[in-house]
């Protein structure tokens, strides 16, 4: 037990390593790709990404369903069922990845859509970048397979090792191949080429560390199929949702305006999808630990309070973190992205505020979306989102029409609001058990806090010209010690300032250990004791 929290731990880790280091990287390589390709390629080849990802929906929901089944079988150590499930999916996803080839060659050579804001060369380069990125996705099905083992055995260290390399090695391809003279189309073969490599390694480490052999012609069993397809669709209709709302802005603006304004949106964008990304960074290791939780039974009280914990203990640690980053970018983002990306850009700190602002609510819940799927819950935020997409929809295009970019951020931003805000804090305490007074009556003593760094950001602004990235670094700097002194001394509980201690007492003795000094020296008595007691992180 005891191994299992040290592989999430260091799993949770490791993603906020790879978010670092990735949100470090596309600091330098994202501007450097906006100058070499030029507004319109950049703006064809973020709307050829936002496209294909579409094509990800094939997957059904079914890889959910095998995480989920297989930390059942695993857990109850029936290995046959375990086996059966992962032959049964292999044959399933195979057959996705032909059909979602077909799929994506179709759409590939129908771009009619986009004639009569394309121009002629960029529609033949958005032809071969949809052939390779659909390409790409129709052999990661069945490869994914095996991704999904590894998951199931929580080993994070080596899932999230493999995605630090794919974040180290992606964009130093791809700024060699741009500082080489060559376009997008190189891009999307990096992309293509580091992806299933990736994969293969996933392949390599089942068969030889896991040594899990998949027997050919192994089916699924029927009395559980019907369940699976059951709760696959219910996960299935969320990617839908979700990709309504992320995707479709990207091709509204495409239609109405052109691939400029697709460029501006994409670099706007990228910023709430860093947001989220850092909230699912605890959250995504967790699905694993939840359904055991719920399978293990018990009385319905101790099950509820158990999840009410967690879910209040990753929701602050989730909140700290992105009000630090939310509060930063409202602070500095403008400044920076005039700095990062030009003035042409500005535009993309309002889509970006616009978005990010309202979603720190449901980010620092998204726990709890595993905690529906591993109650099977997940039928009431299925439909409660399609209806929400669907206004989001009916918003967006009329204010695309009005203000552009901004009015595809305002119509996002009032579904999050109304959907992932009001009605699943309301299913989430009455349904699923999880107790929102206690969740919401933490947040808000942690919110006063936020005042002080906010106040030090607004005098930075208003007295120090932040133009350049030196003085902008340093400005940041200064926020964010003010921020962390701020949190620590006056609202972090036990346990918070029991990881950051415990964090810099490791860190301070793997420096002396890497030094030289001596002898490997235990860690202190205690050190990081608080960390070692988290019931379930």
């Amino acid at each position: 037990m005891e191994k299992e929290k040290e592989q999430v731990r260091s799993g949770a880790v490791l993603s906020y390593l790879i978010l670092i280091a990735g949100n470090a990287i596309a600091l330098f390589y994202t501007p450097f790709m906006l100058r070499c390709l030029g507004q319109a390629e950049y703006g064809t080849y973020s709307l050829v990404v936002s496209v294909v990802s579409y094509l990800t929906l094939f997957d059904l929901g079914f890889s959910n369903v095998i995480v989920r089944y297989g930390s059942q079988y695993k857990g109850s150590g029936d290995k046959e069922r375990e086996g059966r499930l992962y032959a049964g999916f292999l044959r399933i996803y195979a057959v996705i990845g032909i059909l979602v080839w077909a799929a994506g060659l179709y759409l590939a050579f129908h771009l009619s859509l986009l004639e009569n804001t394309f121009r002629p060369e960029e529609l033949e380069t958005a032809k071969l970048l949809m052939v390779m990125g659909v390409s790409n996705i129709a052999l990661s099905f069945p490869l994914s397979v095996f991704r999904a083992v590894v998951t199931v055995n929580e080993r994070w260290l080596f899932l999230k090792g493999v995605e630090l390399a794919r974040t180290l090695v992606t964009p130093a391809a791809v700024v060699l191949l741009l500082l080489a003279g060559y376009r997008s189309v190189a891009l999307m073969g990096v992309t293509v080429a580091v992806n299933i490599a990736s994969m293969l390694l996933h392949l390599s480490y089942v068969r030889g560390k896991l040594r899990l052999r998949i027997r050919k012609g192994s089916r699924l069993e029927k009395e559980t199929s019907g369940e699976m397809l059951s709760y696959a669709f219910l996960v299935f209709l969320g990617m839908v949702i979700d990709r309504i709302y992320w995707s479709t802005d990207q091709v509204i603006l495409a239609a109405v305006s052109g691939p400029a304004a697709v460029a501006v949106y994409a670099i706007g964008a990228t910023f709430p999808a860093y947001f989220i990304s850092f909230s699912t960074a605890i959250s995504n290791v967790l699905l694993p630990r939840i359904t055991k939780i719920v399978a293990e039974g018990g009385s319905a009280r101790e099950q509820d309070r158990r999840l009410t914990a967690l879910f209040v203990k990753t929701g602050r640690l989730q909140f700290w973190i992105l009000s630090l980053i939310l509060s930063g970018f409202w602070c500095f983002g403008k400044d920076f992205i005039r700095l990062w990306a030009g003035a042409a850009y500005e535009e993309a700190y309002w889509i970006a505020l616009v978005i990010m602002a309202p979603s720190i609510v449901p980010l620092t819940q998204n726990v709890g979306i595993s905690i529906l799927q591993a109650k099977k819950l997940l039928a009431f935020r299925s439909v409660m989102n399609l209806a929400v997409a669907a206004l989001n929809l009916a918003v967006s295009v009329p204010l695309a029409f009005r203000w552009g970019g901004i009015g595809c951020a305002v119509g996002t931003s009032f579904g999050t609001v109304v959907g992932a805000g009001l009605c699943m804090n309301l299913y989430y305490h009455r349904k699923a058990g999880i107790d929102l007074r206690l969740y919401w009556s933490s947040i808000f003593r942690m919110i006063p806090v936020l005042l002080i760094p906010l106040a030090c950001g607004i005098l930075l602004k208003e007295y120090w010209r932040l133009d350049s990235y030196g003085r902008l670094g340093l400005a940041a700097g200064l926020y964010m010690a003010v921020f962390g002194a701020a949190a620590y001394g006056l609202g972090m509980d036990p346990y918070e300032k029991g990881l950051v201690t415990g964090l810099w007492r490791r860190v301070s003795a793997a420096r002396l250990y890497g030094s030289g000094s001596g002898k490997h020296k235990k860690l202190p008595e205690g050190a990081g004791k608080a960390a070692e007691e988290g019931q379930d992180v």
